[in-house]
């Protein structure tokens, strides 16, 4: 299955899935003045996956730390993101922060990036779906057999 996943990778519809969970998220951030600290890695995280996408246009890492290397970010940015990191890591992420607008202003202007960006590509192509048919009755019969 992972050698097949890159041929069936498509950048589009990833783009679209992280887009709208971090839109979500950053609608409820927006609406208050105190924000858990967890809830601003809900938006980073997926903003930070949008951007991996569209440099590399591969399946982004789960892991925060090497999504966050990848980028080259402003180093202000990159130092309010580490602090509140370290405080999530600490077990303080419960604790809530009042809204830091240098992130907010990032993730705000990567969100209205990406909805703008999503208007101007196309959708991938289709792949041949064999390979994974194959793959699925292979499995059926060695799971049935």
């Amino acid at each position: 299955m992972r050698d097949l996943l890159p041929d069936y990778f498509s950048s589009v519809p990833t783009i679209y899935h992280y887009l709208h969970t971090a839109r979500s998220k950053f609608e409820d951030v927006m609406n208050t003045d105190q924000v858990k600290i967890k809830k601003y890695f809900y938006i980073l995280r997926p903003i930070l996956a949008c951007m991996r996408i569209e440099k590399k246009n591969t399946i982004p890492p789960m892991e925060f730390s090497k999504l966050m290397a990848e980028q080259q970010l402003d180093d202000i940015l990159v130092n309010e993101i580490y602090k509140l990191l370290d405080k999530k890591i600490s077990g303080l992420e419960i604790d809530i922060e009042p809204k830091s607008q240098i992130i907010i202003d990032f993730l705000g202007s990567r969100i209205e990036h990406y909805e703008q960006y999503l208007t101007t590509v196309r959708k991938d192509k289709k792949s041949d779906y064999e390979p994974l048919n194959s793959l699925f009755r292979e499995s059926l019969r060695e799971a049935w057999a």
